[in-house]
């Protein structure tokens, strides 16, 4: 029976970073979603009202969106337009279940990334 329990943990400590980084990756993935979601809906908003919204309030005060899940808006700012550089939006997203972030500036770079932070959902970048 010792023999069993011992080959039992030594098994879940080999597969658990396993599961580990693919429960991360679908998280990941989630944001991702969440983000082209956001994204979607200020585009929207943006054709109607010839500006980025201000706040993820105005999306959803307009009906365009609706948070989804346990993803956290860390970040949804509007940048204004330099000599150089149209306006655009900042966003960046975390989730409770994984140290990842995945942000984006639209439409100037118009690509995601995702980077660990270290700290569960948005908990790098409170005071």
């Amino acid at each position: 029976m010792a023999l069993v329990t011992v080959i039992v943990a030594l098994l879940a400590t080999i597969v658990s970073p396993w599961v580990q980084r693919a429960r991360d990756r679908a998280l990941v993935s989630a944001m991702k979603a969440e983000l082209r979601t956001a994204v979607h809906a200020a585009e929207l908003y943006h054709a109607e009202h010839f500006a980025w919204p201000a706040s993820l309030d105005d999306l959803v005060d307009e009906g365009l969106y609706t948070p989804g899940g346990d993803v956290e808006y860390c970040y949804f700012v509007s940048i204004p337009a330099f000599s150089w550089r149209e306006e655009s939006l900042l966003l960046l997203v975390g989730h409770p279940g994984t140290t990842h972030v995945v942000y984006t500036v639209y439409p100037a770079w118009g690509q995601m990334w995702d980077f660990d932070t270290g700290k569960a959902g948005c908990g790098a970048f409170s005071g």
